[in-house]
C-alpha cells in the first residue's frame, strides 16, 4: 500500500504544481511571521525579567509552546478547505478529469494521490514551524519526546480533516462550493459538536429535574452525548497537549479530557474511555478518514461510469 502510494503519479504531479505556486510561499511566510512576532514578544518579555534580576519561571515557557500549537492548528483548519476542496473539482473544471480516469490508475489511487499531496502541503506548514516550537527546548521546559507527541497529534488532525475536503471535491462540481462546504463541515466538527453536546446536556438536565423522582427520566444525566467529541480533533489535540505539556484550561488536578469530564459530568476520570481519550479518538478519526477516502473513490467511480454512459448515449 505504501509502495503504491509513493509511486503515485498524481501525487508527484500535484507536489510539483504546488511547489511552484506563490500561494504556498506566501501562506508559509504569513504563518511564520505571526509566530516570529509572538516568539519575539514573549522572549523579550522574559529577557526583561532577567535584566531586572527577577526570578524566571521556566515552566512559563510552556505557554509559548501552547500558543504556537493553538495558532498553528487554527491556521491549518482555515487552510485545509482551500487546499483540499478543489482537488477533484479543479480537474473537472479544467476538463482533465476524464483523461485522468482513462489512465491505468484506479480511482482509489487517484484519491490517495490527491490526499497525500494535500497532507504533504500541510506538513510543509508544520515542519516550517518546528524552529519556533523548539525554542522551548532551549530553556528545558519541554522534552523532545513531548514536542514529537504534539507534532504528531497536529499532523494526525491535518490528515483527518483533509479527507473531508477530498470527499466533497468529488461530490460538488464547482471548487468554490466544495471549499465552502468543507469549511462549514470543519467548523461543525470543531465547534458544532461542542455546542451540540452542551445543548443536549442542558436539555437532559432540565428534563431530569422536572421528571418525577425515581423514574428513568429523573436519572438521566446526558453524559453520553460528550462521546461525540471523539470525532472532534480539538479534543484529542487538547488531551495530548494537556497531558504532555500542560494547558490547564479546565480547573482541577486531572489533566486532559479526564479533567474536562470530571468537571462537567459524573463519569469517573479513571474510566477507560476517558483515560485513553487521545488514542481512542485518533483511532476513530483514522477510521472515519479511511471511510471518507473510500467514499470519495466510490463517488469518483460513479462519476466515471456516468460520464462513459453519457458519451455512449451521445453517439
Amino acid at each position: 500500500m505504501l509502495n503504491i502510494t509513493l509511486k503515485n503519479a498524481v501525487l508527484y504531479k500535484e507536489l510539483s504544481i504546488k511547489a511552484k505556486r506563490k500561494h504556498m510561499a506566501v501562506t508559509i511566510f504569513i504563518l511564520n511571521s505571526v509566530l516570529s512576532i509572538l516568539a519575539l514578544f514573549l522572549l523579550l518579555m522574559h529577557n526583561s525579567s532577567l535584566a531586572n534580576f527577577e526570578s524566571l519561571d521556566i515552566q512559563s515557557f510552556t505557554w509559548i509552546f501552547d500558543a504556537f500549537i493553538i495558532i498553528e492548528c487554527m491556521i491549518i483548519c482555515a487552510s485545509i478547505p482551500s487546499e483540499t476542496g478543489p482537488s477533484i473539482s479543479n480537474e473537472r473544471e479544467r476538463q482533465t478529469l476524464d483523461v485522468l480516469l482513462t489512465t491505468n490508475m484506479s480511482n482509489l489511487d487517484i484519491i490517495l494521490g490527491k490526499f497525500m499531496s494535500s497532507v504533504a502541503y500541510m506538513l510543509f506548514f508544520i515542519v516550517s514551524t518546528l524552529p519556533f516550537l523548539a525554542v522551548t527546548l532551549i530553556y528545558g521546559s519541554i522534552s523532545f519526546g513531548q514536542l514529537l507527541a504534539v507534532v504528531l497529534a497536529v499532523t494526525a488532525t491535518a490528515m483527518y480533516l483533509s479527507t473531508f475536503g477530498i470527499y466533497f471535491s468529488t461530490m460538488v462540481k464547482k471548487s468554490s462550493h466544495a471549499v465552502a462546504l468543507n469549511l462549514i463541515v470543519i467548523f461543525s466538527i470543531v465547534v458544532g459538536t461542542l455546542i451540540f453536546a452542551a445543548i443536549i446536556k442542558a436539555i437532559t438536565l432540565v428534563v431530569a429535574s422536572s421528571a418525577p423522582y425515581g423514574t428513568m427520566a429523573s436519572k438521566m444525566t446526558g453524559d453520553w452525548v460528550f462521546f461525540i467529541l471523539y470525532l472532534n480533533p480539538a479534543t484529542t489535540v487538547y488531551d495530548v497537549l494537556d497531558k504532555t505539556i500542560g494547558l490547564n484550561l479546565v480547573s482541577g488536578t486531572t489533566p486532559g479530557m479526564a479533567g474536562f469530564f470530571s468537571n462537567l459530568t459524573s463519569i469517573s476520570p479513571s474510566n477507560f474511555f476517558i483515560r485513553y481519550w487521545a488514542p481512542i479518538g485518533f483511532t476513530l478519526q483514522l477510521l472515519a478518514g479511511i471511510g471518507m477516502l473510500k467514499a470519495a473513490a466510490s463517488s469518483l467511480n460513479r462519476k466515471a461510469r456516468h460520464s462513459k454512459h453519457g458519451k455512449k448515449t451521445d453517439h
